[in-house]
């Protein structure tokens, strides 16, 4: 959709508002590569489970030695290191941390292993995380209420349903159902104004 709306336009949007459907690490990556807001819905785990959160922030990855440290810059060890959709186990031996002066305080060593995106993804991703506890990114993701959600409400409450099958067929009749409901818009407003004319006309006289 971003590839579509630059070639259509010329030009790439600050912000992206996009529901939990579109969270994925790839997605959140692309729009940072583009320069581009990631206000994407996050998980409601993610707020359940605050500590672990917090524990992959506190990661630091080198990018010269490909390796990972904790926040006293020990050395953390791979679980697997290929892991799965560009991601890799970590934990942090527990060797390191028995004189550490943080090891109450430390979410990481308190954890078996930590699930973190692997290399330069993993700063994109710590930024995301910080980013979804700020005020700021509530309020724009509220935006959505009243900027698309009221579309697919409007139709979806007046009981119209797909009864076409292939996706031209689809597109055809979704356009058809937006038009109808610009319209219904349109003359909501006219209808609107009509009436404080009116209103204005009676006071006058």
């Amino acid at each position: 959709m971003i590839d579509q709306l630059e070639k259509e336009y010329g030009g790439l949007p600050e912000e992206v508002l996009a529901d939990l459907g579109y969270k994925s690490l790839e997605n959140i990556v692309t729009l940072e590569n583009k320069g581009i807001e990631a206000t994407i819905a996050p998980q409601s785990s993610d707020y359940e489970i605050e500590e672990k959160l917090e524990a992959v922030e506190c990661i630091h990855y080198d990018e010269k030695n490909d390796s990972y440290y904790c926040p006293m810059g020990k050395d953390l060890s791979y679980y697997n290191r290929k892991g799965k959709n560009g991601r890799v186990e970590l934990s942090l031996k527990k060797m390191n941390c028995s004189n550490c002066k943080l090891k109450k305080e430390c979410l990481l060593s308190q954890k078996n292993t930590v699930s973190v995106p692997r290399g330069k993804k993993l700063e994109i991703y710590q930024k995301y995380l910080k980013k979804v506890r700020e005020a700021s990114f509530l309020k724009s993701y509220r935006d959505r209420k009243h900027i698309v959600e009221p579309v697919f409400g409007n139709i979806k409450n007046k009981g119209i349903k797909i009864r076409r099958i292939g996706t031209a067929k689809v597109e055809t009749w979704f356009s058809l159902a937006c038009m109808a409901h610009n319209i219904e818009k349109i003359v909501k407003k006219e209808q609107d104004s009509f009436k404080i004319f009116i209103s204005t006309q009676i006071c006058l006289i």
